[in-house]
């Protein structure tokens, strides 16, 4: 999960996955993929694939954490949310195969009461009702919504509105 700016407003970047993935096509997400052998661990795979989908280069993110481990319902993956940081967005340089669009998000957004709904999603067969943000005809839901939703919560519990430098000495209080 990349945050953006210095202050209020801060920004997230996610993206579309395109129709050319194995999984999750056409799914809005996070950068970040499956630790690969040269990967010490889940921080330096997010770095190394925000880098791949999106051309962020990963010396410039300072990272700030990492929230509780999310499952996916249809894949089922884990996945270990990295939360970085970036002073300024930089130039976003998406992949044609992995990314459809990169979308930039405004925090406040995503974070005001009514930005979620619960809507139905069919599941293998099954209609099961998650909670959604819309965007467009596109809509964040299933783990990147969890992982959202999560952050959000930390968010609100280290008073927003605040800065990100602040949501960093939180986050190295509870360590």
């Amino acid at each position: 999960m990349l945050i953006v700016g210095r202050d209020e407003p801060l920004q997230l970047v996610l993206f579309e996955r395109s129709l050319e993935v194995a999984d999750h096509k056409g799914e809005i997400c996070f950068p970040g993929g499956s630790i690969e052998e040269g990967d010490s661990d889940a921080v330096s795979a997010a770095l190394r694939e925000a880098f791949e989908e999106l051309g962020i280069p990963p010396g410039d993110v300072a990272v700030l954490g990492c929230l509780d481990d999310v499952h996916t319902v249809k894949s089922n993956y884990v996945i270990t949310p990295v939360v970085g940081h970036l002073q300024t967005m930089p130039v976003l340089i998406p992949d044609p195969v992995e990314v459809s669009r990169p979308i930039v998000l405004a925090l406040d957004a995503v974070s005001a009461p009514d930005a979620w709904k619960l809507e139905p999603i069919d599941i293998g067969g099954a209609m099961r009702e998650f909670e959604t943000h819309r965007i467009g005809d596109a809509r964040i839901w299933g783990a990147t919504a969890r992982i959202l939703r999560a952050f959000i919560d930390l968010w609100r519990h280290v008073s927003i509105p605040t800065s990100v430098q602040g949501l960093a000495r939180q986050t190295e209080k509870s360590d």
